[in-house]
C-alpha cells in the first residue's frame, strides 16, 4: 500500500546547462517502513547523447555535456568539473581487461539452498552443457560441495577459508576435472580461524580429514536412520508423487494408504533385526527403543500424508473461493495463480510431493540434503522453503526480518509452529513467558528480574 502526505512542491536544483525542474516531495511506503524521496515529473525531462565527457576533480563524478569548469552537481563536493578522455586512453586496468578478448562478460548465477531446486539444475544445465556457458560464474553455497559434477570447472573463488581440510578439498576439488589444471583462490577474513590458517596454509590445504563421526547420544537421529531401514526391508514401490494417497481437493484415499501402512508393517521387524546388528550398544537407548521406533511409524506416515492433505485442501479452497468473483484484482489473479501452482506441486511435483522426501521434511528421515535441527521460511505461495541452520534461522528469519532469497525481497511476519506452510491449531504447545521491556529477552514467568540484563520485568506476559 501506497501513501502520500499532501504535496510540498520544491524546486531542484537549477543548473547553467539545463532548465529547472519542479518536483514534489512525497512520503511514500508500507505500513511497515516508508521514507521520503522527490518525484519529478517525467514529461519535464530532457534526453540527449552524450557528446563531451567531465570528470568531477575532488569526487570522480562523470557527467555528460556540461561545461568546464562548472561545480560538481553532488550536493556535498567543492570539485570543478574537468575534460575527460575515458578510462580507456587513461590506461585504466579493469577497463583494458574487459576489453580484451581473453576477458569474456561474466553472467552470474546463484546455487545455494535460497534457490528452487529447478533454477539450480537450470543454472548446471547451462554452466556445463551450453556453448559458450550460460551462465559462466556461479555463486555458490555448499550445495555444490559435495555430489555435483560441475564440469570443467576453471577456478573457484572461496569467500572465507573453510571449516576443516574436508570441506576445503572438497570445495577446491570441484576445479581442474577435466583438463586436470585449476585455479583456487581462498580469501581470509579477519577471524581467527581464517588468520590461523591464513599463516598455516598448509594445515588446511593438506591437513589429515578424519573419518565421519556419528553420535550415538542422539536417539533422534538414529531413530531417523531406523524408519529408513523400514521402508528398505518393506520393499515398496514407491510412486513419484503422492497422487495415489490424496486426491487433488486433499482427502486420503483410504484403500491406498491402508496397503501402504500394511507394506511398511511388514518391514518392521527385519528393520529390528538389521538396526540391532548395527547399533548393538546404545548407551542411553530405551531396551525396546528399535521396537518402539518401528512400531510407531505406520501411523506417523499416515499423519504425515493427512497433514500433507490438509494443506492442499486449503490450498483448493483458496483456489475455489477466488474463482467464485466475477473480476479479480491483479493482486487476487496472482493469489490464484500461486495457490493453483502450489496445489499441484503438493500432490503431483516428483520432486516436492515424492514421499520420502515429505517424510524427510517432516523429521521422520534423514533429511541428507538439509541442515540438523533446520530452520526454514516459506516465500508466498512458493511450496519449497528456504531452509537454514536452528541458530541461523532464528537469526535471519525471525518475524520482522527481511530476507533477500530468489530474486525477491521478502518481509518475515510471522511464524508458524510446525514446518513450513502447516496450519495452526489449538492443539500445538504453547508456554508462557514474560518479555523484559529493557532488552527485550522472552524470561521464564517465575522470574522477577530479567535473566540477561537484571532489569525488573514487570507483568509484560505472553503466549
Amino acid at each position: 500500500m501506497t501513501r502520500s502526505t499532501p504535496a510540498r512542491r520544491s524546486r531542484l536544483r537549477p543548473s547553467s546547462y539545463g532548465c529547472p525542474t519542479r518536483a514534489t516531495l512525497e512520503t511514500v511506503g508500507s505500513e511497515y517502513e516508508d521514507g521520503e524521496g522527490y518525484q519529478v515529473n517525467y514529461n519535464q525531462l530532457e534526453f540527449e547523447i552524450g557528446r563531451s565527457f567531465r570528470r568531477c576533480s575532488v569526487c570522480d563524478r562523470v557527467a555528460a555535456n556540461v561545461p568546464d569548469e562548472h561545480p560538481c552537481d553532488r550536493p556535498t563536493c567543492s570539485g570543478r568539473m574537468r575534460p575527460w578522455r575515458g578510462p580507456i586512453i587513461e590506461e585504466n586496468l579493469n577497463a583494458l581487461m574487459a576489453v580484451q578478448d581473453y576477458a569474456p562478460p561474466l553472467f552470474a548465477a546463484e546455487h545455494s539452498a535460497a534457490v528452487t531446486e529447478e533454477d539450480r539444475e537450470k543454472a548446471e544445465d547451462g554452466f556445463m552443457n551450453r556453448n559458450p556457458p550460460r551462465p559462466n560464474l556461479l555463486a555458490c553455497t555448499p550445495t555444490l560441495e559435495m555430489g555435483v559434477n560441475i564440469g570443467d570447472l576453471e577456478a573457484v573463488a572461496m569467500r572465507n577459508i573453510p571449516p576443516s581440510p574436508a570441506n576445503y578439498a572438497q570445495r577446491s576439488g570441484r576445479t581442474g576435472r577435466v583438463s586436470r589444471m585449476g585455479i583456487v583462490a581462498g580469501f581470509s577474513r579477519n577471524t581467527p580461524h581464517d588468520g590461523y590458517f591464513f599463516d598455516h596454509p598448509g594445515e588446511i590445504i593438506s591437513g589429515a580429514i578424519p573419518p565421519p563421526r556419528f553420535n550415538l547420544d542422539n536417539l533422534e537421529a538414529i531413530a531417523r536412520h531406523v524408519r529408513s531401514l523400514t521402508l528398505e526391508h518393506a520393499e515398496l514401490d514407491i510412486p513419484h508423487n503422492l497422487a495415489n494417497y490424496l486426491t487433488d481437493k486433499g482427502q486420503p484415499i483410504e484403500h491406498s494408504i491402508k496397503e501402504l501402512l500394511a507394506k511398511i508393517q511388514a518391514g518392521t521387524e527385519p528393520a529390528v533385526s538389521s538396526a540391532r546388528r548395527l547399533w548393538p550398544n546404545l548407551p542411553d537407548a530405551p531396551t525396546d527403543f528399535f521396537e518402539a521406533t518401528t512400531a510407531a511409524f505406520p501411523e506417523q506416515v499416515k499423519a504425515t500424508l493427512v497433514e500433507r492433505g490438509k494443506l492442499l485442501s486449503q490450498a483448493a479452497e483458496e483456489v475455489r473461493k477466488l474463482g467464485e468473483k466475477i473480476k479479480l484484482t491483479p493482486k487476487e489473479d496472482q493469489a490464484q495463480s500461486g495457490y493453483r501452482m502450489l496445489a499441484i506441486r503438493l500432490r503431483e511435483d516428483n520432486r516436492y510431493a515424492y514421499l520420502p522426501r515429505v517424510l524427510a521434511e517432516a523429521g521422520l528421515l534423514p533429511g541428507y540434503s538439509f541442515p540438523s535441527d533446520p530452520g526454514s521460511v516459506a516465500l508466498g505461495y512458493q511450496p519449497e522453503p528456504v531452509f537454514g541452520g536452528r541458530l541461523q534461522a532464528q537469526r535471519e528469519f525471525a518475524p520482522g526480518q527481511i530476507v533477500y532469497a530468489r530474486g525477491g525481497r521478502w518481509r518475515v511476519t510471522g511464524v508458524a509452529l510446525h514446518r513450513p506452510g502447516s496450519p495452526t491449531g489449538p492443539d500445538q504447545s504453547m508456554f508462557k513467558f514474560t518479555l523484559c521491556g529493557s532488552c527485550g529477552l522472552a524470561n521464564r514467568p517465575n522470574l522477577n528480574f530479567c535473566a540477561r540484563c537484571q532489569a525488573p520485568i514487570g507483568d509484560n506476559q505472553g503466549y
